[in-house]
Protein backbone atom coordinates (compact mmCIF):
# COMPACT_ATOMS: atom_id res chain seq x y z
CA UNK A 1 0.00 0.00 0.00
CA UNK A 2 2.45 2.35 0.85
CA UNK A 3 4.65 1.79 -2.02
CA UNK A 4 1.44 2.09 -4.19
CA UNK A 5 0.49 6.07 -2.28
CA UNK A 6 4.17 6.55 -3.52
CA UNK A 7 3.82 5.53 -7.19
CA UNK A 8 0.57 7.20 -7.17
CA UNK A 9 1.56 10.46 -5.77
CA UNK A 10 4.94 10.78 -7.84
CA UNK A 11 3.45 10.32 -11.18
CA UNK A 12 0.26 11.86 -11.05
CA UNK A 13 2.78 15.37 -9.36
CA UNK A 14 4.81 14.43 -12.31
CA UNK A 15 1.57 15.08 -14.67
CA UNK A 16 0.64 18.00 -13.24
CA UNK A 17 4.26 19.17 -13.83
CA UNK A 18 3.87 18.50 -17.58
CA UNK A 19 0.65 20.20 -17.56
CA UNK A 20 1.72 23.08 -15.74
CA UNK A 21 4.68 23.17 -18.29
CA UNK A 22 2.35 23.27 -21.35
CA UNK A 23 0.81 26.08 -19.31
CA UNK A 24 3.59 28.33 -18.85
CA UNK A 25 5.09 27.77 -22.22
CA UNK A 26 1.25 28.27 -23.97
CA UNK A 27 -0.23 30.96 -22.05
CA UNK A 28 2.97 33.48 -21.94
CA UNK A 29 3.82 32.72 -25.62
CA UNK A 30 -0.28 33.74 -26.36
CA UNK A 31 0.76 36.84 -24.79
CA UNK A 32 4.53 37.57 -25.71
CA UNK A 33 2.67 37.58 -29.55
CA UNK A 34 -0.38 39.34 -29.20
CA UNK A 35 0.64 41.74 -26.83
CA UNK A 36 5.03 42.16 -26.50
CA UNK A 37 7.71 41.38 -24.08
CA UNK A 38 7.11 44.59 -21.94
CA UNK A 39 3.34 43.56 -21.01
CA UNK A 40 4.50 40.10 -20.82
CA UNK A 41 6.78 41.65 -18.33
CA UNK A 42 4.60 43.29 -15.90
CA UNK A 43 2.11 40.51 -15.56
CA UNK A 44 5.18 38.67 -14.45
CA UNK A 45 6.05 41.39 -11.93
CA UNK A 46 2.56 41.53 -10.58
CA UNK A 47 2.25 38.31 -10.10
CA UNK A 48 5.53 38.15 -8.08
CA UNK A 49 4.10 41.33 -6.09
CA UNK A 50 1.23 39.02 -5.51
CA UNK A 51 2.55 36.37 -4.40
CA UNK A 52 4.45 37.96 -2.15
CA UNK A 53 1.49 37.80 0.15
CA UNK A 54 3.20 34.25 0.99
CA UNK A 55 5.05 36.10 3.79
CA UNK A 56 1.58 36.95 5.37
CA UNK A 57 0.97 32.95 4.85
CA UNK A 58 3.68 32.25 6.76
CA UNK A 59 4.69 29.06 6.20
CA UNK A 60 1.14 27.69 7.74
CA UNK A 61 0.53 25.22 5.55
CA UNK A 62 3.90 23.37 6.55
CA UNK A 63 2.24 24.03 10.14
CA UNK A 64 -0.66 22.50 9.34
CA UNK A 65 0.33 19.15 7.45
CA UNK A 66 2.78 18.40 10.38
CA UNK A 67 0.07 18.76 12.40
CA UNK A 68 -2.37 16.51 11.12
CA UNK A 69 -0.07 13.80 10.77
CA UNK A 70 -0.18 11.96 13.87
CA UNK A 71 -3.84 12.49 14.35
CA UNK A 72 -4.26 10.97 11.21
CA UNK A 73 -2.32 8.01 12.10
CA UNK A 74 -4.26 7.56 15.42
CA UNK A 75 -7.28 8.16 13.26
CA UNK A 76 -8.22 10.65 16.16
CA UNK A 77 -11.34 12.39 14.69
CA UNK A 78 -11.69 14.43 17.55
CA UNK A 79 -8.27 16.09 17.20
CA UNK A 80 -8.72 16.42 12.95
CA UNK A 81 -11.75 18.20 13.28
CA UNK A 82 -10.13 20.85 15.76
CA UNK A 83 -7.29 21.56 13.59
CA UNK A 84 -9.16 21.81 10.65
CA UNK A 85 -11.67 23.91 12.33
CA UNK A 86 -8.99 26.06 13.83
CA UNK A 87 -6.85 26.13 10.24
CA UNK A 88 -10.07 27.01 8.01
CA UNK A 89 -10.81 30.63 10.17
CA UNK A 90 -7.14 30.97 9.79
CA UNK A 91 -7.17 30.55 6.38
CA UNK A 92 -10.40 32.66 5.93
CA UNK A 93 -8.74 35.67 8.10
CA UNK A 94 -5.75 35.34 5.57
CA UNK A 95 -8.03 35.44 2.46
CA UNK A 96 -9.51 38.67 4.18
CA UNK A 97 -6.08 40.26 4.65
CA UNK A 98 -5.29 39.14 1.22
CA UNK A 99 -8.27 41.47 -0.18
CA UNK A 100 -6.57 44.28 1.75
CA UNK A 101 -3.42 43.65 0.12
CA UNK A 102 -4.41 42.96 -3.14
CA UNK A 103 -5.94 46.79 -2.98
CA UNK A 104 -2.83 48.37 -2.04
CA UNK A 105 -0.82 47.13 -4.71
CA UNK A 106 -3.42 47.78 -7.37
CA UNK A 107 -3.56 51.68 -5.35
CA UNK A 108 0.16 51.85 -5.25
CA UNK A 109 1.95 49.75 -8.17
CA UNK A 110 0.41 51.34 -10.98
CA UNK A 111 2.28 54.81 -9.75
CA UNK A 112 5.95 52.61 -10.49
CA UNK A 113 4.81 51.28 -13.90
CA UNK A 114 6.57 52.54 -17.06
CA UNK A 115 4.61 52.93 -20.66
CA UNK A 116 1.63 51.23 -19.07
CA UNK A 117 -1.78 53.25 -18.68
CA UNK A 118 -2.40 53.25 -14.74
CA UNK A 119 -6.12 51.94 -14.84
CA UNK A 120 -5.27 49.43 -16.96
CA UNK A 121 -2.50 47.90 -14.47
CA UNK A 122 -5.04 48.52 -11.53
CA UNK A 123 -7.76 46.64 -13.19
CA UNK A 124 -5.11 43.68 -14.22
CA UNK A 125 -3.76 43.21 -10.62
CA UNK A 126 -7.48 43.31 -8.96
CA UNK A 127 -8.27 40.55 -12.05
CA UNK A 128 -4.99 38.59 -11.06
CA UNK A 129 -5.28 38.69 -7.43
CA UNK A 130 -8.96 36.34 -7.47
CA UNK A 131 -7.45 33.07 -8.25
CA UNK A 132 -4.66 33.52 -5.58
CA UNK A 133 -7.36 34.68 -3.37
CA UNK A 134 -9.52 31.04 -3.95
CA UNK A 135 -6.28 29.33 -3.08
CA UNK A 136 -6.13 30.71 0.28
CA UNK A 137 -9.71 30.67 0.83
CA UNK A 138 -11.17 27.31 -0.64
CA UNK A 139 -8.39 25.29 -2.12
CA UNK A 140 -5.80 24.99 0.22
CA UNK A 141 -6.96 23.37 3.36
CA UNK A 142 -8.82 20.24 1.38
CA UNK A 143 -5.49 19.66 -0.73
CA UNK A 144 -3.45 19.82 2.63
CA UNK A 145 -6.15 17.28 4.40
CA UNK A 146 -5.50 14.82 1.52
CA UNK A 147 -2.27 14.98 1.16
CA UNK A 148 -1.63 14.00 5.09
CA UNK A 149 -3.71 10.70 4.47
CA UNK A 150 -1.27 10.34 1.64
CA UNK A 151 -3.92 10.77 -1.17
CA UNK A 152 -2.23 13.95 -2.79
CA UNK A 153 -2.88 11.61 -5.96
CA UNK A 154 -6.38 12.71 -5.43
CA UNK A 155 -5.91 16.70 -5.70
CA UNK A 156 -3.56 15.61 -8.40
CA UNK A 157 -5.66 14.30 -11.01
CA UNK A 158 -8.16 17.24 -10.30
CA UNK A 159 -5.62 20.03 -10.78
CA UNK A 160 -4.29 18.34 -14.44
CA UNK A 161 -8.14 18.03 -15.62
CA UNK A 162 -8.57 22.39 -14.87
CA UNK A 163 -5.17 22.56 -16.05
CA UNK A 164 -6.16 21.41 -19.43
CA UNK A 165 -9.58 23.64 -19.31
CA UNK A 166 -7.13 26.83 -18.93
CA UNK A 167 -5.43 26.08 -21.58
CA UNK A 168 -8.28 25.64 -24.03
CA UNK A 169 -10.14 28.65 -22.47
CA UNK A 170 -6.88 30.90 -22.96
CA UNK A 171 -6.76 30.00 -26.63
CA UNK A 172 -10.65 30.25 -27.22
CA UNK A 173 -10.70 33.71 -25.36
CA UNK A 174 -7.78 35.14 -27.42
CA UNK A 175 -9.84 34.69 -30.25
CA UNK A 176 -13.18 35.46 -28.95
CA UNK A 177 -11.79 38.93 -27.84
CA UNK A 178 -7.78 39.91 -27.43
CA UNK A 179 -7.50 42.11 -24.46
CA UNK A 180 -5.51 40.48 -21.87
CA UNK A 181 -8.15 41.18 -18.85
CA UNK A 182 -10.75 38.89 -20.76
CA UNK A 183 -7.84 35.58 -21.00
CA UNK A 184 -7.06 36.23 -16.94
CA UNK A 185 -9.85 37.00 -16.00
CA UNK A 186 -11.19 33.60 -17.63
CA UNK A 187 -8.13 32.07 -16.31
CA UNK A 188 -9.34 33.13 -13.02
CA UNK A 189 -12.97 31.90 -12.89
CA UNK A 190 -12.13 28.08 -14.23
CA UNK A 191 -10.29 27.59 -10.53
CA UNK A 192 -12.98 28.52 -8.66
CA UNK A 193 -14.73 24.80 -9.21
CA UNK A 194 -11.86 22.99 -8.21
CA UNK A 195 -11.80 23.55 -4.55
CA UNK A 196 -15.88 22.31 -4.73
CA UNK A 197 -14.64 18.97 -6.20
CA UNK A 198 -12.07 18.77 -3.19
CA UNK A 199 -14.68 19.63 -0.42
CA UNK A 200 -17.55 16.96 -1.90
CA UNK A 201 -14.97 14.19 -1.27
CA UNK A 202 -13.87 15.06 1.77
CA UNK A 203 -17.28 15.00 3.39
CA UNK A 204 -18.53 11.90 1.51
CA UNK A 205 -15.51 9.96 2.85
CA UNK A 206 -14.89 11.20 6.08
CA UNK A 207 -16.52 12.43 9.44
CA UNK A 208 -15.93 15.59 11.26
CA UNK A 209 -17.33 16.98 14.30
CA UNK A 210 -18.35 20.44 13.11
CA UNK A 211 -19.41 21.42 16.50
CA UNK A 212 -15.82 20.96 18.23
CA UNK A 213 -14.40 23.62 19.71
CA UNK A 214 -11.35 25.20 18.24
CA UNK A 215 -7.47 23.83 18.46
CA UNK A 216 -5.34 26.69 18.39
CA UNK A 217 -2.53 25.63 20.07
CA UNK A 218 -0.52 24.13 16.97
CA UNK A 219 -0.51 27.76 14.59
CA UNK A 220 1.82 29.19 18.18
CA UNK A 221 4.51 27.21 15.25
CA UNK A 222 3.26 29.43 12.52
CA UNK A 223 6.07 32.73 12.52
CA UNK A 224 8.60 29.66 13.01
CA UNK A 225 6.60 28.75 9.71
CA UNK A 226 7.24 31.79 7.91
CA UNK A 227 10.91 31.41 8.95
CA UNK A 228 11.04 28.32 7.23
CA UNK A 229 9.52 29.33 4.16
CA UNK A 230 10.83 32.58 3.94
CA UNK A 231 13.55 31.82 1.73
CA UNK A 232 11.38 29.98 -1.35
CA UNK A 233 9.48 32.96 -1.27
CA UNK A 234 12.70 35.15 -1.80
CA UNK A 235 13.97 32.50 -4.48
CA UNK A 236 10.96 32.78 -6.21
CA UNK A 237 10.11 36.02 -6.50
CA UNK A 238 13.00 38.49 -5.22
CA UNK A 239 14.53 38.36 -8.98
CA UNK A 240 11.64 39.42 -10.43
CA UNK A 241 11.09 42.24 -8.31
CA UNK A 242 14.98 43.65 -8.03
CA UNK A 243 14.57 43.62 -11.89
CA UNK A 244 11.26 45.56 -11.55
CA UNK A 245 13.08 48.44 -10.01
CA UNK A 246 16.33 48.24 -11.35
CA UNK A 247 16.16 46.75 -14.69
CA UNK A 248 13.52 46.87 -17.37
CA UNK A 249 10.13 45.20 -18.52
CA UNK A 250 12.11 43.35 -21.31
CA UNK A 251 14.35 41.70 -19.07
CA UNK A 252 11.39 40.88 -17.01
CA UNK A 253 10.05 38.86 -19.56
CA UNK A 254 13.55 37.40 -20.83
CA UNK A 255 13.86 36.50 -16.97
CA UNK A 256 10.72 34.77 -16.93
CA UNK A 257 10.82 33.08 -20.44
CA UNK A 258 14.13 30.92 -19.06
CA UNK A 259 12.66 30.48 -15.68
CA UNK A 260 9.27 28.65 -16.68
CA UNK A 261 11.52 26.03 -18.65
CA UNK A 262 13.70 25.71 -15.77
CA UNK A 263 11.04 26.03 -13.26
CA UNK A 264 9.06 23.22 -15.32
CA UNK A 265 12.42 21.09 -14.61
CA UNK A 266 12.15 21.85 -10.86
CA UNK A 267 8.75 21.21 -10.76
CA UNK A 268 8.71 17.78 -12.51
CA UNK A 269 12.07 16.74 -10.17
CA UNK A 270 9.96 17.84 -7.19
CA UNK A 271 7.04 15.62 -8.10
CA UNK A 272 9.23 12.78 -6.39
CA UNK A 273 9.83 14.67 -2.63
CA UNK A 274 6.27 15.47 -3.26
CA UNK A 275 5.41 11.57 -3.71
CA UNK A 276 7.61 10.48 -0.76
CA UNK A 277 5.92 13.52 1.57
CA UNK A 278 3.75 11.89 3.74
CA UNK A 279 4.72 8.99 4.09
CA UNK A 280 8.00 9.99 5.29
CA UNK A 281 5.82 12.03 7.28
CA UNK A 282 3.79 9.43 8.23
CA UNK A 283 6.67 7.17 9.09
CA UNK A 284 8.27 9.90 11.80
CA UNK A 285 5.29 10.92 13.52
CA UNK A 286 5.03 6.82 14.51
CA UNK A 287 8.14 6.70 15.38
CA UNK A 288 10.12 4.07 12.51
CA UNK A 289 13.14 6.41 12.42
CA UNK A 290 14.93 3.15 10.40
CA UNK A 291 11.78 2.73 7.78
CA UNK A 292 12.00 6.72 7.73
CA UNK A 293 15.89 6.91 7.19
CA UNK A 294 15.49 4.26 4.54
CA UNK A 295 12.58 5.68 2.51
CA UNK A 296 14.28 8.70 3.06
CA UNK A 297 17.36 7.41 1.40
CA UNK A 298 15.58 5.85 -2.15
CA UNK A 299 13.76 9.72 -2.16
CA UNK A 300 17.17 11.53 -1.58
CA UNK A 301 18.79 9.24 -4.41
CA UNK A 302 16.38 9.22 -7.12
CA UNK A 303 16.19 12.66 -7.16
CA UNK A 304 20.29 13.12 -7.24
CA UNK A 305 19.93 10.78 -10.93
CA UNK A 306 16.97 12.41 -12.47
CA UNK A 307 18.22 16.00 -11.37
CA UNK A 308 21.01 15.43 -13.30
CA UNK A 309 19.65 13.75 -16.24
CA UNK A 310 17.29 16.79 -16.75
CA UNK A 311 19.20 19.56 -15.78
CA UNK A 312 22.26 18.54 -17.99
CA UNK A 313 19.80 18.04 -20.84
CA UNK A 314 18.10 21.54 -20.01
CA UNK A 315 22.07 23.15 -20.03
CA UNK A 316 22.48 21.42 -23.82
CA UNK A 317 19.13 22.48 -25.48
CA UNK A 318 17.39 25.42 -23.66
CA UNK A 319 18.95 28.23 -25.76
CA UNK A 320 17.84 26.49 -28.61
CA UNK A 321 14.37 25.83 -27.18
CA UNK A 322 14.18 29.79 -26.34
CA UNK A 323 15.09 31.25 -29.62
CA UNK A 324 12.82 28.62 -31.34
CA UNK A 325 10.06 29.59 -28.99
CA UNK A 326 10.35 33.89 -29.76
CA UNK A 327 11.10 33.34 -32.95
CA UNK A 328 8.50 36.07 -33.69
CA UNK A 329 9.48 38.09 -31.60
CA UNK A 330 11.88 40.40 -31.72
CA UNK A 331 11.71 43.43 -29.46
CA UNK A 332 14.15 41.34 -26.49
CA UNK A 333 17.78 39.70 -26.73
CA UNK A 334 16.47 36.12 -25.73
CA UNK A 335 19.91 34.82 -26.40
CA UNK A 336 21.57 34.51 -23.09
CA UNK A 337 23.68 31.86 -22.44
CA UNK A 338 25.64 32.69 -19.17
CA UNK A 339 22.07 33.92 -17.63
CA UNK A 340 20.46 30.20 -18.31
CA UNK A 341 23.75 28.41 -17.20
CA UNK A 342 23.91 30.41 -13.84
CA UNK A 343 20.11 29.83 -13.69
CA UNK A 344 19.99 26.11 -14.25
CA UNK A 345 22.81 25.51 -11.46
CA UNK A 346 20.67 27.62 -8.90
CA UNK A 347 17.40 25.29 -9.70
CA UNK A 348 19.64 22.27 -9.54
CA UNK A 349 21.10 22.94 -6.21
CA UNK A 350 17.08 23.95 -4.96
CA UNK A 351 16.04 20.57 -6.21
CA UNK A 352 18.71 18.41 -4.62
CA UNK A 353 18.00 20.13 -1.42
CA UNK A 354 14.26 19.56 -1.61
CA UNK A 355 14.02 16.29 0.46
CA UNK A 356 16.02 17.64 3.14
CA UNK A 357 13.98 20.94 3.54
CA UNK A 358 10.61 18.66 3.45
CA UNK A 359 11.76 16.37 5.88
CA UNK A 360 12.93 19.24 8.42
CA UNK A 361 8.86 20.21 7.61
CA UNK A 362 7.91 17.00 8.22
CA UNK A 363 9.96 16.71 11.71
CA UNK A 364 7.83 19.75 12.58
CA UNK A 365 11.47 21.80 13.26
CA UNK A 366 10.17 25.05 12.08
CA UNK A 367 11.45 26.90 14.97
CA UNK A 368 15.19 25.73 14.42
CA UNK A 369 15.70 25.81 10.82
CA UNK A 370 14.29 29.43 10.76
CA UNK A 371 17.52 31.00 10.72
CA UNK A 372 19.16 29.33 8.28
CA UNK A 373 15.85 30.63 5.95
CA UNK A 374 16.24 34.26 7.09
CA UNK A 375 20.06 34.17 6.35
CA UNK A 376 19.51 32.83 2.89
CA UNK A 377 16.85 35.56 1.81
CA UNK A 378 19.14 38.11 3.09
CA UNK A 379 21.96 36.73 1.36
CA UNK A 380 19.86 36.37 -1.98
CA UNK A 381 18.71 39.81 -1.84
CA UNK A 382 21.44 42.23 -1.23
CA UNK A 383 23.70 40.08 -3.07
CA UNK A 384 21.18 39.84 -6.09
CA UNK A 385 20.32 43.87 -5.20
CA UNK A 386 24.12 44.74 -5.79
CA UNK A 387 25.21 42.82 -8.73
CA UNK A 388 21.87 43.77 -11.03
CA UNK A 389 22.71 47.18 -10.93
CA UNK A 390 25.92 46.11 -12.99
CA UNK A 391 25.13 43.14 -14.79
CA UNK A 392 21.23 42.73 -14.56
CA UNK A 393 20.13 39.16 -15.14
CA UNK A 394 23.28 37.52 -14.56
CA UNK A 395 23.80 39.68 -11.21
CA UNK A 396 19.97 38.25 -9.88
CA UNK A 397 21.64 34.86 -11.14
CA UNK A 398 24.51 35.06 -8.68
CA UNK A 399 23.01 36.11 -5.89
CA UNK A 400 20.25 33.03 -5.71
CA UNK A 401 23.25 31.08 -6.26
CA UNK A 402 25.08 31.94 -3.53
CA UNK A 403 22.49 32.21 -0.99
CA UNK A 404 21.11 28.56 -2.13
CA UNK A 405 24.53 26.79 -1.61
CA UNK A 406 24.29 28.41 1.87
CA UNK A 407 21.45 26.81 2.78
CA UNK A 408 21.99 23.63 1.06
CA UNK A 409 24.79 23.04 3.44
CA UNK A 410 23.29 24.62 6.48
CA UNK A 411 20.33 22.03 5.61
CA UNK A 412 22.12 19.03 5.32
CA UNK A 413 23.90 19.44 8.82
CA UNK A 414 21.44 20.19 10.68
CA UNK A 415 19.27 17.26 9.38
CA UNK A 416 21.88 14.30 9.36
CA UNK A 417 22.26 15.89 13.53
CA UNK A 418 18.62 16.19 14.49
CA UNK A 419 16.20 14.40 12.58
CA UNK A 420 17.91 11.56 10.66
CA UNK A 421 21.11 11.10 12.46
CA UNK A 422 23.07 10.00 9.52
CA UNK A 423 26.37 10.23 8.57
CA UNK A 424 27.39 13.68 7.10
CA UNK A 425 29.89 12.12 4.98
CA UNK A 426 27.20 10.26 2.89
CA UNK A 427 25.91 14.24 2.32
CA UNK A 428 29.71 14.88 1.11
CA UNK A 429 30.12 11.94 -0.72
CA UNK A 430 26.33 12.39 -2.86
CA UNK A 431 27.39 15.98 -3.73
CA UNK A 432 30.90 15.45 -4.87
CA UNK A 433 29.76 12.53 -6.95
CA UNK A 434 26.87 15.21 -8.09
CA UNK A 435 29.47 18.00 -8.84
CA UNK A 436 31.70 15.04 -11.12
CA UNK A 437 28.41 13.96 -12.82
CA UNK A 438 28.13 17.74 -14.09
CA UNK A 439 31.30 18.18 -15.03
CA UNK A 440 30.65 14.99 -17.58
CA UNK A 441 27.11 16.73 -18.62
CA UNK A 442 28.73 19.61 -19.41
CA UNK A 443 31.48 18.29 -21.49
CA UNK A 444 28.70 16.43 -23.42
CA UNK A 445 27.03 19.64 -24.01
CA UNK A 446 30.15 20.86 -26.17
CA UNK A 447 30.60 17.30 -27.71
CA UNK A 448 26.97 17.51 -28.69
CA UNK A 449 26.92 21.27 -30.42
CA UNK A 450 23.30 21.95 -30.27
CA UNK A 451 23.50 25.41 -31.38
CA UNK A 452 22.36 24.45 -34.87
CA UNK A 453 19.12 23.58 -33.93
CA UNK A 454 16.75 25.86 -36.00
CA UNK A 455 12.85 23.81 -35.39
CA UNK A 456 11.16 21.94 -33.17
CA UNK A 457 11.33 18.66 -34.91
CA UNK A 458 15.31 19.27 -35.01
CA UNK A 459 15.20 20.35 -31.11
CA UNK A 460 12.83 16.84 -30.11
CA UNK A 461 15.34 14.43 -32.37
CA UNK A 462 18.20 16.11 -30.24
CA UNK A 463 16.11 16.07 -27.01
CA UNK A 464 15.67 11.99 -27.35
CA UNK A 465 19.65 12.06 -28.16
CA UNK A 466 20.44 14.10 -25.30
CA UNK A 467 18.58 12.44 -22.66
CA UNK A 468 19.25 8.79 -23.49
CA UNK A 469 22.89 9.92 -23.57
CA UNK A 470 22.56 11.86 -19.92
CA UNK A 471 20.97 9.37 -18.83
CA UNK A 472 23.74 6.65 -19.74
CA UNK A 473 25.84 8.96 -18.44
CA UNK A 474 24.58 9.42 -15.15
CA UNK A 475 23.87 5.97 -14.27
CA UNK A 476 27.48 5.04 -15.58
CA UNK A 477 29.03 7.61 -12.85
CA UNK A 478 26.10 6.47 -10.29
CA UNK A 479 26.84 2.88 -10.78
CA UNK A 480 30.92 3.29 -10.11
CA UNK A 481 30.02 5.15 -6.76
CA UNK A 482 27.01 3.70 -5.66
CA UNK A 483 26.62 0.58 -7.08
CA UNK A 484 23.97 -1.39 -4.77
CA UNK A 485 21.74 1.64 -4.37
CA UNK A 486 21.79 2.59 -8.47
CA UNK A 487 21.06 -1.63 -8.70
CA UNK A 488 18.11 -1.20 -6.52
CA UNK A 489 16.95 2.26 -7.79
CA UNK A 490 16.73 0.29 -11.87
CA UNK A 491 15.15 -2.96 -10.29
CA UNK A 492 12.26 -0.94 -8.61
CA UNK A 493 11.55 1.22 -12.00
CA UNK A 494 11.51 -2.58 -14.04
CA UNK A 495 9.18 -3.68 -11.39
CA UNK A 496 6.46 -1.43 -11.27
CA UNK A 497 6.65 -0.27 -15.02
Amino acid sequence: MKENRILLNTISSFAVQVMLTFQGLIIPKIILCYFGSELNGLISSLNQFLNFFTIVEGGVAGVILAALYKPMIQKDTVILSKILKTASKFLRELGIIFLGYSVIIAFFYPMITRNFDYWFVCSLVIILSISIFIQYYFTLLPQLFLRADNKYYLCNFVQIIFIGFNIILAIAAIQICAKIHFIKAISAAIYIIQPLILLKYIKAHYSFDEKCSEEREFLKHRWDGFGASLSNIVTTSADVVILTFLSTYSNISIYTVYYYIVYAIKGVIQSISNGFQATLGLEYASNNIEGCNKTFSICEFATNIVSNILYGTCIQLIIPFVLIYTKEIHDADYRQPLFSSLLIISQLIISIREPYIQMTFNAGMFRKVAKYSYIEAAINIVISTILCIRYNLVGVAIGTIISVIYRDIVTAFFLHKNVLERNICDFIKQRMVQFICMCCLFEISFLLNTSGISNWVNWIVNAIICIVVNTVCTLSVYFIFYRRETLNILGYIIKNF
